[in-house]
């Protein structure tokens, strides 16, 4: 298995894993077949609005003072959901890690989701340290020679 790397290429509601040999991807003649697609992941609940992950308007109670007040949901039902998004992607890096089919990862993700795959890939046994570069990029729109073209720039 020396060499194995996967690469997960995300933004917050669609991911991709590719897997690659680490080795291959330098050459000058690297292109699309130089990775394969693993797997593919969508989130759609990442793409709907505020008002449609909440099922109501905030409780209202009466205050001592003049009107009402409100309770606000203590985190954006939006980001709540690309969190859990990013959560079950570490899960199935951390299966795939365990299993053996790759000795490095390679995440590529806008920079606020990056941040959320990094938090849940830290709270997975081993998963952090498997992690070789990090892309502060949104290349979930490349097709595999793009990707492949964008991944030699920046490795």
């Amino acid at each position: 298995m020396n060499g194995h790397i996967w690469i997960l290429v995300a933004d917050s509601n669609k991911a991709r894993i590719y897997a690659a040999y680490k080795a291959k991807l330098f050459l000058p003649e690297a292109n699309e077949n130089t990775v394969a697609l693993v797997s593919e992941f969508n989130h759609p609940a990442s793409r709907k609005h505020d008002r449609e992950l909440v099922s109501d308007s905030s409780g209202r109670y009466r205050s001592t003072g003049v009107g009402s007040d409100t309770f606000d949901t203590p985190t954006d039902p939006k980001r709540h959901e690309e969190d859990i998004f990013a959560a079950q992607l570490c899960k199935v890096l951390h299966e795939g890690f365990y299993a053996k089919k790759f000795e490095e990862l390679i995440l590529i993700a806008p920079p606020v989701f990056l941040g959320m795959l990094n938090k849940h890939a830290a709270r997975m046994n081993g998963l952090a340290n498997a992690i070789n570069v990090t892309v502060e990029k949104d290349y979930i729109d490349l097709n595999e020679r793009e990707l492949v073209k964008q991944l030699q720039t920046h490795i």
